[in-house]
């Protein structure tokens, strides 16, 4: 059966239009002039001959594509769209074997780093990267705690959870602990996850907001970078925190959008070193879908399509930015195909539909695996040459 997308979007185009409007003309306002164009994305071709630094820049250019919505071939659509390319799939045998591949071409074949950067919606791509690759996690004995004044005051989550106190229930991979409500409360810490193998390192960091420890560990990776240890992969992602209620009660949609392009702001002359280092994708947000859950709509995914709106004015200032849009196009079509079908489901703990559609605003594991699989085809982009109609190398 065709996919349709869904009909919030032209539920609420209205508003959306007033929003992106506002948003457009805060960063215009921020940063001055005209918008410089964004590149137009290449098609899928015969690599160039060459020196290796232009051959490998032939193939990214042709491989980011896979990251692209408008320029992916995606599995459910049918003829009219031949130009486009598409997407490698791997097995995990596979992915091993393009790793120790990349390790090999790598200086002193250290092994690949891929490292994640945002909220929960990276960190489960971290969590299913371990989990498929059986990596080996992190073991910190020592794992450091900070504090947020979201939801309770800082000193009164110092008192109930001491900096001295190790705790007991943070997974295994934890590097560090993010505490935001004391014991009791319910789901009280965030983790940071590292784990690795013989090829690669996988590291997420917990930062949904764009603030201070967000440009910290931008400056980490930086330095990382000038003494030759540079990142193989670098994704970043931010916003769901920005709007929701709990966040910035009371205030409304505009408010918020404004401290995200101020937060954003701060922190692109970073962004854009790193990308002019390494591979930088930036995660756009998938839908949030509240129908499988309560079939109703809410707000919160029309405030994401503003942020989205202005990531991708900012990205436009950022050439070697590229921002991932194929994967909301794959989320939202397996929302509506697979967790909207099977709804009344939804509420039960055990079997596949909930294994598949964890809640509104989480992927499940084929998602997980598929996203994982966008990003190995950037990873591994010049392992092997691309056969006919792929993107990146098979």
């Amino acid at each position: 059966m065709p996919f349709r997308w869904p009909s919030m979007l032209k539920d609420t185009l209205s508003g959306l239009m007033f929003l992106l409007a506002a948003a457009t003309l805060m960063v215009l306002a921020l940063h001055h002039g005209a918008v410089a164009p964004r590149p137009a994305p290449s098609r899928p071709s015969a690599p160039v001959r060459g020196g290796r630094r232009a051959f490998r820049e032939q193939l990214w250019h042709q491989c980011r594509n896979v990251l692209l919505m408008s320029q992916l071939q995606f599995p459910w659509e049918v003829d009219g769209r031949r130009r486009r390319c598409r997407k490698t799939h791997r097995s995990v045998e596979e992915m091993l074997e393009g790793l120790r591949k990349l390790q090999k071409s790598q200086p002193g074949e250290r092994a690949a780093n891929v490292v994640f950067i945002g909220d929960s919606r990276v960190y489960g791509l971290q969590s299913t990267l371990m989990k498929k690759l059986n990596m080996r996690p992190a073991n910190f004995s020592n794992v450091p705690l900070f504090y947020s004044g979201i939801f309770y005051s800082k000193e009164e989550l110092r008192r109930a959870i001491p900096s001295s106190e190790k705790l007991s229930d943070l997974r295994s991979g934890c590097t560090e602990a993010k505490i935001y409500a004391p014991p009791g409360a319910g789901g009280r810490a965030r983790c940071s996850l590292a784990g690795e193998t013989a090829t690669l390192r996988g590291t997420s960091w917990w930062r949904p907001f764009l603030q201070r420890r967000f440009g910290e560990r931008l400056d980490a990776l930086l330095a990382e970078c000038e003494v030759g240890r540079c990142a193989d992969l670098v994704v970043l992602s931010s916003g769901p925190w920005y709007v929701t209620a709990e966040r910035y009660p009371g205030e409304g949609v505009t408010r918020r959008v404004v401290r995200f392009i101020a937060d954003l702001a701060a922190q692109r002359a970073r962004i854009a070193r790193l990308a002019a280092a390494t591979k930088v994708v930036w995660k756009d947000n998938e839908p949030f879908m509240p129908e499988i859950a309560y079939g109703r709509k809410w707000h919160i995914t029309r405030s994401l399509m503003v942020l989205s709106a202005v990531v991708h004015e900012a990205a436009s200032r950022v050439p070697r930015l590229s921002v991932w849009t194929s994967g909301v196009a794959e989320v939202t079509q397996f929302y509506h195909s697979v967790c909207v079908t099977h709804r009344s489901n939804f509420s039960a703990v055990t079997g596949p539909v909930r294994g598949e559609c964890r809640d509104p605003m989480h992927v499940g594991k084929t998602l997980s695996w598929r996203m994982l699989q966008t990003l190995f085809n950037v990873l591994l982009f010049d392992v092997n040459t691309p056969s006919q109609g792929l993107c990146c190398g098979s």
